[in-house]
């Protein structure tokens, strides 16, 4: 996918989700959404719970030390390009966060456990729900990551991976909704995109292989 298509794609969906699910007096379908979250707020295993309340922690781990390597490698071995591209994926998974925080305060969506009191969950985050800051964080590394690196398929794939169980685990700890989660993808889909348009024109335009 090219980053204009991720760009119409990503706000046009995330405009959808929003609409039918989120803003009050409009939304129709939130009793599904509350639905699917009782399914798998009530379907919790012992090993699945230990493992995604540490893998949920990860969000910001994995695509900082990415970057990093990505930058330190391209200072070793001169590839100014490598460098740019680790700076891109750092500053795009941060400054993504930094924009989620203004989304959560235009929708001010209660989190699940504060509006329905049968959610059992696992953390108690205190600001709004709309969108998932993990998948948010997390989404944002892989996009941004498959647009600089489009030939690495296995480590896109993996990225992928990654993003989506990070995803799951916020339902599964109860403190998001999946359109929370939807949200956040669809978000950075378009953020994403926008970013690598534009670093395409001008910082990895210049930068040396």
């Amino acid at each position: 996918m090219n980053s204009k298509k991720a760009m119409l794609i990503g706000i046009v969906v995330f405009i959808i989700i929003a609409i039918l699910f989120v803003v009050p007096g409009i939304s129709i379908f939130q009793k599904w959404d509350i639905q699917l979250l009782k399914l798998v707020n009530s379907s919790r295993t012992p090993g699945m719970t230990e493992f995604l309340t540490s893998f949920t922690t990860t969000f910001k781990t994995v695509p900082t030390v990415v970057a990093l390597i990505c930058i330190f490698y391209g200072f070793i071995f001169r590839k100014s390009r490598l460098v740019a591209k680790g700076a891109i994926l750092m500053t795009t998974f941060t400054s993504a966060l930094f924009f989620k925080d203004i989304l959560k305060l235009i929708f001010t969506r209660p989190r699940p456990f504060v509006t329905y009191d049968f959610i059992n969950n696992l953390a108690a985050p205190t600001n709004f729900s709309f969108p998932s800051g993990h998948t948010t964080s997390a989404f944002a590394a892989a996009f941004i990551f498959s647009f600089l690196f489009p030939r690495q398929k296995i480590l896109c794939g993996l990225f992928f991976i990654w993003a989506i169980i990070v995803a799951y685990s916020r339902p599964y700890m109860g403190v998001h909704y999946f359109t929370d989660v939807l949200g956040g993808i669809f978000y950075v889909l378009f953020y994403s995109g926008l970013i690598y348009y534009g670093c395409s024109k001008t910082i990895l335009k210049k930068a040396k292989s």
